[in-house]
């Protein structure tokens, strides 16, 4: 039994790590690092084809509190992004090229086909759950530690 339970916990350990949008694409992880010194590590979808880019988080119907989507554009652009076939609430962090962050839409309203735009070219935009913005007090000008983004 206790060879059985060793297997179990081997073989799921190999098994990889699915989006939050259900695709097998890249997984990593981000820091926010809020203008008062705190750390908040999430745990990204990344999207940077194009196929990937337009359907987002189209169709989830939850996502881990610790979980997002990062999209990002070979180069820095205005970004507009609606909520057409989104199924959950959103904060929507725009990111410039440097890492910090240019403006955030709080509480991007599901099935809406209203345009979210950055305020200004972005490199990226980051999807997280709507409201945690807010609650983790993470504001523009806050900075996103990311392997992408150049001091």
């Amino acid at each position: 039994m206790r060879f059985l339970k060793f297997a179990l916990i081997i073989t799921l350990a190999f098994i990889p790590l699915v989006s939050c949008n259900g695709d097998k694409s890249a997984i990593d992880l981000l820091v926010i690092e809020t203008s008062n010194g705190k750390k908040h590590i999430f745990n990204i979808s990344v999207a940077t084809e194009k196929e990937d880019l337009e359907r987002g988080l189209m169709f989830v119907e939850t996502m881990p509190e610790d979980e997002g989507m990062l999209f990002i554009y070979k180069t820095d652009m205005y970004l507009s992004f609606w909520m057409k076939n989104t199924l959950i609430p959103l904060d929507i962090l725009f990111i410039r090229n440097d890492g910090t962050i240019a403006n955030i839409h709080h509480m991007a309203i599901p099935h809406d086909e209203t345009h979210i735009k950055s305020a200004g070219g972005v490199r990226a935009a980051l999807e997280i759950n709507g409201g945690l913005a807010a609650k983790l007090n993470i504001k523009a000008g806050d900075i996103i530690k990311y392997d992408l983004f150049q001091k």
